[in-house]
């Protein structure tokens, strides 16, 4: 029963006074979102004060980009309200530094065809690539913490992936003999993530660096150095290989570069390249490991593109990625003086190793 002192409203002066039409007043009523609050004997609904703060939340969360589902999942709680607010003003904010980075692509562009009276497409599309990069680099750090925990599910076969689990597990073991003698004296591993490469090649080697922007991953990477006794000579790094300053004279006989070349803008290669061959001595040996590009790849996705990654818990981020075809890394490294020695292309993984 209402209490007297509350006014009730036909749904149709309900929804002039809201702002919403008819139509779609019945339909977040049918949707169980917005449900008059009192039903008299007859069977008449009327709409109460109460009603009020319901349909304004969904005026405004529907103003600010959710849907109708989003909006009916976070109805439950306070908490729910405030952790999708705060993940729509980030989503709001990437597309408006997407957008401020596409206006000074346009802006390059007008100024190149004064300048020069043509475009320099070669410039224009680098430009395009590290812009797109730069509107997802704070997700993909956030993606990177999330997953450390369940970093190594997909060698395993396990976890949301492109492939049937066996592929994944069939070129973690192909990798694996591939690496048999791999590694030797002072060695970095760079975006070391989990450690997962460690077991392949610590035998061979006297001291250990890990370097990972993660903090999350040098935690899980801390574990796995104690689970192989080398704590005594190991030293975790946290950063970004590109902006790390390496003591003067510092130099490492061996690397392992592990699903990093894949994050990588052309731009940002040549700098990676010119700082990888600064700590190594004449003759190391580098390790590259990265996901390959084939047909069955091709079917749902672009060979370099902003892409999905998801976690167990259905949670989705956005990452830069490119893919390597066979001849790809060859071509890559060569271009930066490191010659193979040998490779191997998987499925979903390829492995390739060279010397400066």
């Amino acid at each position: 029963m209402m209490q007297k002192d509350k006014r009730l409203y036909k749904p149709a002066e309900f929804a002039k006074i809201v702002g919403m039409t008819k139509r779609a007043l019945r339909h977040y009523n049918q949707l169980g979102l917005l449900v008059p609050s009192y039903e008299n004997n007859a069977g008449h609904r009327f709409y109460s004060d109460d009603n009020f703060f319901e349909a304004q939340r969904i005026l405004s969360l529907r103003y600010i980009g959710f849907s109708l589902e989003d909006i009916r999942a976070i109805q439950k709680s306070h908490k729910g309200i405030e952790e999708s607010l705060e993940l729509q003003r980030i989503i709001l904010q990437e597309k408006a530094d997407q957008i401020q980075n596409i206006i000074k692509s346009i802006t390059d562009m007008e100024n190149t065809l004064k300048q020069s009276g043509e475009i320099v497409w070669d410039s224009i599309f680098s430009k395009v690539k590290l812009a797109k990069y730069e509107t997802v680099k704070t997700k993909m750090m956030e993606y990177y913490d999330e997953r450390a925990n369940e970093y190594d599910d997909i060698f395993e076969g396990k976890g949301p992936a492109t492939y049937s689990p066996q592929y994944y597990v069939q070129d973690i073991e192909k990798i694996g003999k591939f690496m048999e003698n791999f590694g030797k004296g002072s060695i970095i591993d760079i975006a070391c993530g989990s450690g997962y490469w460690l077991k392949y090649y610590y035998d061979k080697c006297s001291n250990f660096t890990f370097l990972d922007q993660s903090l999350q991953m040098l935690k899980v990477c801390r574990q796995t150095i104690e689970e192989h006794n080398i704590s005594d000579i190991s030293r975790l790094i946290a950063g970004d290989i590109l902006e790390y300053s390496f003591a003067d004279g510092e130099k490492f006989d061996s690397a392992v570069v592990g699903f990093l070349l894949g994050h990588f803008t052309e731009t940002q290669d040549k700098v990676f390249f010119e700082k990888l061959k600064s700590i190594l001595r004449p003759g190391s040996e580098i390790l590259f490991i990265d996901s390959t590009w084939t047909k069955e790849r091709a079917k749902n996705q672009n060979k370099e593109d902003i892409t999905e990654r998801y976690l167990k818990d259905g949670r989705s981020f956005k990452i830069y990625k490119r893919y390597f075809d066979k001849e790809d890394l060859q071509t890559l490294l060569s271009k930066y003086g490191i010659s193979v020695t040998a490779s191997f292309f998987g499925s979903t993984f390829t492995a390739v190793i060279g010397k400066v």
